[in-house]
């Protein structure tokens, strides 16, 4: 059986972060604001760039509507809008270049 007091509500929403879709393009929260094709997605890249828990989720308002729920800002960062073959929207993840030391590698394979 589940309660759902002012408590547990209060603490629910504590814990999403809450984001507002401007026009087509603009999306802010927290004091951040993403100018993008996917502004979603770059907001969620800036806001893990700044600190906050990857493992946060966000809600994305237009006014009162909401609009998009993200499961973890960490896991939106990661991706991108590209088009497939025939034009339709796909999310993909985001490239990056980020590898590991080749001296730390070969260090270990010399122990």
């Amino acid at each position: 059986m589940t309660h759902n007091s002012e408590e547990d509500i209060s603490a629910t929403s504590a814990a999403m972060i809450r984001a507002e879709l401007i026009g087509g393009d603009t999306c802010s929260a927290l004091g951040m604001t993403a100018k993008s094709g996917a502004p979603v997605l770059v907001l969620c890249r800036k806001l893990v760039e700044a600190g906050h828990d990857p493992s946060m989720p966000l809600e994305a308002y237009r006014g009162k509507t909401l609009c998009l729920r993200v499961r973890s800002i960490g896991e939106a960062a990661t991706l991108r809008m590209d088009t497939d073959k025939t034009g339709r929207p796909v999310f993909k993840r985001e490239k990056t270049t980020a590898r590991g030391s080749l001296v730390e590698f070969r260090r270990e394979a010399a122990e």
